[in-house]
């Protein structure tokens, strides 16, 4: 939560400090993602409401994945926040016409929810390219 701020501060003390704080924000985030998997899938492997929902879960899944890499609070804290915010415009307006398109119904809902995990994964891909 801290991490825009330690970026901020970082940035002036060089790019060996700014480097050593974004790796370490990043390597929190894999352990929570890791952790928070594991609580998931159990909850989902034994929790018999959950059940019922299993395929949205897994198909909203690269959200999960796109929100741990996602790098907002990297250029938040060096002040370049519009490229993310560009770069998140862009691939919202990208996935409306596939939802549009392949959605037909109240049962599709497992689809459209994999599209919009698909969509932010590929956010924040283009993000780490980006730059």
């Amino acid at each position: 939560l801290s991490a825009t701020q330690r970026i901020a501060i970082a940035k002036e003390r060089g790019n060996e400090e700014l480097s050593r704080v974004f790796l370490s924000t990043l390597a929190a985030k894999i352990m929570l993602l890791i952790s928070g998997t594991l609580m998931g899938f159990a909850l989902v492997i034994t929790v018999p409401s959950f059940k019922e929902f299993t395929k949205t879960i897994f198909a909203m899944y690269p959200m999960v994945v796109g929100t741990v890499l996602t790098s907002s609070w990297f250029f938040q804290g060096i002040g370049k926040i519009r490229v993310s915010a560009i770069v998140t415009s862009i691939s919202k307006l990208l996935v409306l016409p596939f939802t549009f398109v392949l959605v037909k119904g109240v049962e599709d809902y497992d689809l459209a929810a994999f599209i919009q995990g698909i969509a932010f994964h590929s956010r924040m891909r283009q993000l780490y390219i980006t730059n």
